[in-house]
């Protein structure tokens, strides 16, 4: 095979990405459009997620057209499985697209979770999220009671005011893996409340670890927050990464409506690998 075939075929499996960064939650992102669907591998997606051996990040993203919104958002967690919403990936593709200029200041993105309409403000980006669903209360387990809701991701919030437990990662994964709670599993936050600014902690299936931030789970501990000690939105949730994003949503009793995240997502750098090297 000549020189000039080869480098032909290692030029055609080069893939541009872009790396993002929302409250820390870090993500790889592939513009997909042109690709048609992009089949990538779990094996390769959690080589590309390695922080080792990889580019490094939370989960992957691929950019995708859409028949039902401008957009459409395929997430990937690190593990190499598909999810069905995340909050933090879907703030730091908004950035991508303004970023690269092909949005202006509103969009709406195709998600498994539903279409959810997101705008920018200066460097705040606000999302809106699908109404809360499965929301069950005060569920006891190994000495603490947890409160189950889905926002997206289905996820199980313990409000405690020992946040900083050094517990907090086995007593997650024992709830994390509990069919009791869920059959796929749950990701599972502790969080600490003082009046309207929430704390939060969270462990996050598919990442199998405590992340920097959770978007859902900003979501989830609000809205239980909510429900649980009659609290009016908006709030002012604090990850373990000290960044801020705020909650907010229409309560009327016990439904929940309306429900949007707003904070700030950064773009951390771009680069190409090569699929032959992984």
């Amino acid at each position: 095979m000549k020189s000039s075939q080869i480098q032909k075929i290692l030029v055609s499996h080069k893939l541009f990405f872009s790396k993002y960064q929302a409250s820390g939650n870090d993500f790889i992102i592939i513009d997909d459009r042109e690709n048609h669907h992009l089949e990538l591998s779990f094996q390769l997606i959690r080589k590309l997620c390695h922080r080792k051996f990889g580019i490094g990040a939370d989960g992957l993203i691929l950019l995708r057209l859409s028949e039902k919104a401008d957009f459409q958002m395929a997430i990937f967690n690190s593990d190499g499985l598909e999810a069905t919403m995340c909050g933090n990936g879907l703030r730091s593709l908004v950035a991508y697209l303004k970023n690269n200029d092909l949005i202006c200041d509103s969009v709406s993105i195709e998600t498994k979770s539903g279409i959810h309409q997101c705008r920018i403000d200066n460097d705040l980006i606000t999302i809106s999220f699908s109404d809360p669903t499965n929301i069950s209360l005060n569920r006891n387990f190994d000495g603490r009671v947890f409160h189950l809701i889905h926002t997206g991701v289905d996820h199980a919030v313990c409000f405690t005011k020992e946040i900083e437990d050094p517990e907090f990662v086995k007593i997650s994964q024992k709830v994390r893996y509990d069919s009791s709670f869920s059959r796929s599993g749950v990701n599972v936050s502790f969080a600490s409340i003082n009046h309207n600014q929430i704390k939060i902690r969270t462990y996050e299936k598919g990442c199998e670890e405590e992340t920097l931030a959770c978007g859902t789970g900003a979501m989830a501990a609000s809205v239980l927050a909510a429900l649980i000690f009659e609290l009016t939105p908006p709030f002012e949730v604090e990850f373990a990464s000290k960044d801020r994003v705020f909650c907010d949503f229409q309560k009327n009793g016990k439904n929940i409506q309306k429900t949007t995240l707003t904070g700030v997502s950064k773009g951390v750098f771009d680069g190409k690998f090569n699929l032959f090297s992984l």
